[in-house]
């Protein structure tokens, strides 16, 4: 299928060009000018790119920069960045060997004897508490598990951002390419109104003629003036999603067409980083269930001791058990399950959802490109009805009515081509993601 877009591309091209000699050898040299860049749109709409690309004074972004930035420097994932930040230091924090520090204790004083004397007594303690289950090693499992899941939420919010960023880009190409058709349609109207104010003036034609034509002239200036603002809002939002400030120039570049028909398969292959956040929250959840689960066994507290009585030196060792009598982790342990229990359910919606949206995409993406081959087509067809219609025109054997019923057909191909390479190029961004990632 995509070899026969591209195809259907090429041979589009060939006809624009022999309709561009059509029209010069019928004494249409200045018309057709004008019609190049416009009949260059029923091909691939890669005379529309060039157009722009030389008028604009902005330097362009391709469509893998824009991604490549969104990557790298996009609020969203700043944000996320910071959040695996953290999730690494719980793993440092995890990993500490004993879990509080060691307490110190001196006690000293007077004790007045019975005897009427006063003895000078003193002592020193350090005691330290030691863990008898496998909380540590779970707390490390479960910061370990953390981590993974920030890294794949992480990838995720590329995937998400990158391909509402491709979808703005797109969105924005396909503006400037619609109004880059008005515009084109607007000079052919006003070679039309010169040469009917000349007919008027030759007293072969009403001035009627030269009315609607302005009046189509006016229509077109419309759409493209719509075209102007939506491409400026589809900047506006690209702008907020790559973060890049309101003073410096941005445009874009591109073939829509091209652009729909660049599925790479390689993107298939692995799991997707939602799936594997899931799975990872899942173990931590796993992970965390043990730790309350040590909750309800007893804790070891070691202790040494000096002590000084009278001229008495003692050392003295201490050995004890906390009691998880009030406090055996019963709440915590309900938690625990009820967080595993919902981690569990998460992963299985996602896995199913995943599969589902891969499938949707995929026949989104083959119905869009069979669209799009069929709008080239017609886009193709239209170019030779202009041919023939201008030839008509210059001759005198075709109404105006007549004219004007042609070229809204031909522009409506037209659009309509900008508009189905826009949802093929849209669905082949949104099948990429669904797979694992807009490139």
């Amino acid at each position: 299928m995509h070899r026969r877009v591209r195809a259907a591309v090429r041979d589009g091209a060939r006809a624009r060009d022999r309709a561009c000699v059509e029209r010069r050898s019928y004494g249409l040299a200045r018309s057709g000018c004008v019609m190049r860049s416009f009949g260059s749109i029923a091909a691939a709409i890669c005379a529309v790119v060039c157009w722009l690309g030389a008028s604009g004074v902005a330097r362009a972004l391709t469509l893998e920069e824009a991604l490549a930035r969104a990557r790298e420097r996009a609020p969203d994932l700043i944000a996320s960045r910071a959040e695996l930040a953290e999730a690494r230091g719980e793993v440092t924090s995890a990993a500490v060997p004993l879990r509080t520090n060691p307490l110190i204790e001196a006690q000293g004083g007077p004790r007045y004897t019975t005897d009427g004397e006063w003895i000078v007594q003193l002592s020193v303690g350090i005691e330290q508490v030691f863990e008898l289950s496998d909380a540590r090693g779970a707390r490390i499992d479960a910061a370990r598990a953390r981590v993974a899941s920030a890294e794949a939420a992480l990838a995720d919010v590329a995937r998400v951002l990158t391909a509402e960023v491709a979808s703005r880009y797109l969105a924005a190409l396909a503006a400037r390419d619609r109004a880059a058709l008005a515009e084109s349609g607007l000079e052919l109207l006003d070679t039309m109104r010169e040469v009917a104010q000349r007919r008027v003036d030759a007293g072969d034609a009403s001035i009627v003629d030269v009315r609607r034509i302005e009046l189509a002239r006016a229509a077109a200036l419309s759409e493209r003036d719509d075209a102007r603002a939506e491409l400026r809002r589809e900047i506006g939002a690209l702008r907020l999603l790559l973060g890049i400030p309101a003073a410096d120039a941005l445009d874009v570049e591109g073939d829509l067409a091209s652009i729909a028909v660049a599925w790479r398969a390689s993107t298939e292959s692995g799991e997707r980083a939602d799936v594997v956040a899931a799975r990872a929250r899942e173990r931590e959840a796993r992970a965390r269930v043990r730790v309350a689960e040590a909750l309800a066994v007893p804790e070891l507290v070691a202790g040494l001791a000096y002590q000084l009585e009278e001229h008495d030196h003692m050392g003295l060792l201490t050995l004890g058990f906390t009691l998880p009598v009030f406090d055996a982790g019963h709440g915590a342990r309900e938690q625990a399950h009820a967080r595993l229990d919902a981690a569990r359910a998460e992963l299985e919606r996602r896995e199913s959802t995943v599969a589902v949206q891969i499938a949707t995409a995929r026949e989104a993406y083959d119905a869009a490109v069979d669209a799009l081959a069929a709008s080239v087509e017609s886009a193709r067809s239209a170019g030779e009805v202009e041919v023939l219609v201008a030839r008509a025109w210059d001759a005198g054997e075709l109404p105006l009515g007549e004219v004007l019923l042609a070229r809204r057909e031909v522009v409506e191909a037209r659009t309509l081509l900008v508009t189905r390479a826009r949802d093929a190029a849209s669905a082949r961004m949104t099948l990429e993601a669904a797979a694992g990632g807009a490139r």
